[in-house]
């Protein structure tokens, strides 16, 4: 969240490349490593043109992740219940129009769903995009808690 990053104004610097590692760091974001999604949301919006501010961010989360290579989800003995937390942060930067949210959810102290990401309704307050974040999470919520109903058989 430090880091601003902006829209590059010079000539892209090897965007395929770029838009590859993209796509891979959103794949790990979404399948094993939330604690990265809101740094590779941020990157993602910025693949049609990176600049060298944009590189060395990408560069920072990789030094990141091999600093970091045994992190990963625990699931404990706990009881089987789902826990969710969510957040938004209302227009922090003077390009955007969004604010962006974010859920994560946990059973057994290890996180089963997640999700950062802008909103796609425009906001005028804190308190509206608090709320939409948590419309969002509300619907995830019931979708996961209907789900553990069929693993259950309850």
């Amino acid at each position: 969240p430090s880091v601003l990053l902006r829209k590059n104004r010079r000539i892209a610097r090897d965007q395929l490349r770029y838009y590859q590692i993209i796509g891979s760091l959103i794949y790990l974001a979404s399948a094993t490593r939330p604690n990265i999604s809101f740094a590779v949301s941020k990157l993602s919006w910025f693949v049609s043109n990176s600049g060298d501010n944009h590189w060395r961010a990408v560069e920072r989360v990789m030094r990141y992740l091999k600093g970091n290579v045994s992190y990963d989800i625990h699931y404990t003995e706990y009881p089987n219940i789902l826990e969710g937390y969510c957040d938004a942060n209302w227009i922090s930067d003077a390009n955007e129009v969004h604010a962006t949210s974010g859920y994560v959810f946990l059973l057994r102290s290890g996180a089963v769903s997640w999700k950062s990401c802008k909103q796609t309704i425009l906001t005028r307050s804190t308190m509206e995009a608090e709320l939409t974040a948590l419309d969002t999470a509300t619907v995830e919520a019931e979708w996961l808690r209907e789900l553990l109903m069929d693993f259950t058989g309850g």
